[in-house]
């Protein structure tokens, strides 16, 4: 599929029943994600993780896990979801996807703490006490407890 051309593709699509479409997005190698649930049961298994193995390196109560991921719990403190995420290793891509998918800002390179979070994930830097060093060093606000 990735080698049709636009045109190709609409017209399957058009084609496509409506149940069809996950399929459809998995021939076209596309990460369609319909919410933060089904974006961090990918990331877990392309890792081959648990979510209890997720919840420890995030640091994070199992229960409370469980919550914000299936979307039964809700938080504003954008530093649980971070150390969530984090806890994947993703790249910068997946990080501002999986901060977009929970309704979070992406990080953004203009802020002081942002950049020195994404330095950290360019560079393979993945936990929060390490990240947690260079922003204490920089005088910025580190990433917060759950």
């Amino acid at each position: 599929m990735e080698n049709q051309s636009t045109t190709q593709l609409l017209e399957q699509l058009k084609k496509t029943d409506i149940d069809d479409m996950k399929p459809y997005f998995k021939a076209l190698n596309y990460q369609a994600y319909f919410g933060f649930s089904d974006f961090i049961e990918d990331m877990l298994a392309q890792r081959g993780m648990s979510k209890q193995q997720l919840f420890i390196e995030a640091n994070l109560p199992q229960k409370y896990g469980y919550k914000l991921i299936s979307g039964e719990a809700h938080t504003i403190r954008r530093d649980k979801i971070l150390r969530l995420l984090l806890a994947l290793k993703p790249d910068f891509k997946q990080m501002q996807r999986g901060l977009s998918l929970y309704g979070m800002n992406p990080l953004y390179a203009k802020n002081k703490r942002d950049a020195v979070i994404i330095l950290c994930i360019e560079r393979g830097i993945y936990t929060a006490e390490k990240i947690n060093g260079f922003l204490s060093e920089n005088g910025l606000e580190t990433i917060k407890e759950p």
